[in-house]
């Protein structure tokens, strides 16, 4: 996913989906806001705090179930959590009983160029075991890092 021309979302620019009967449903060129995917929160905490508070002064932090975070402070706080982590999760922010975990995928000069993620059924992806999957999603995204020129850490 990249940030959208808006820079008020993310754009889904290519998946995989699943061979499970029950899965998420999203669409190439599908938009969806950055305050509440784990995509979008991704991409905030690795920007540069100027980038990001331009980026938060533009958006409207609409609250799509309980669950989404719809404080500047409160998500502030958070993306500070999810960059120390290296990964984001949206546990049900953005739809009910949706799950999703994402890592930052990083260009040539270190900057955030994108994110990967993995979505699902909150019944099938629990938090347990996204915490499990996060070592497969961050080796994922160091070697798409790394193809694109990024020869950091993550």
């Amino acid at each position: 996913a990249l940030i959208g021309e808006s820079e008020k979302d993310v754009v889904y620019i290519d998946k995989v989906d699943s061979g499970r009967t029950i899965k998420m449903s999203s669409a190439i060129g599908k938009r969806v806001p950055m305050h509440s995917t784990s995509l979008g929160k991704i991409m905030l905490a690795y920007m540069k705090d100027s980038k990001k508070e331009e980026i938060l002064d533009k958006i409207e932090l609409e609250g799509f179930t309980s669950k989404t975070i719809t404080s500047k402070e409160k998500l502030l706080e958070h993306l500070k959590e999810v960059k120390n982590k290296g990964y984001a999760i949206d546990d049900e922010e953005n739809d009910e009983n949706v799950r999703c975990i994402a890592a930052p995928i990083f260009d040539n000069e270190g900057d955030i160029a994108g994110a990967i993620s993995l979505s699902g059924p909150s019944l099938r992806l629990t938090l347990d075991n996204l915490e499990e999957i996060s070592g497969l999603i961050l080796e994922y995204s160091r070697k798409i890092s790394e193809s694109i020129g990024y020869n950091g850490q993550l």
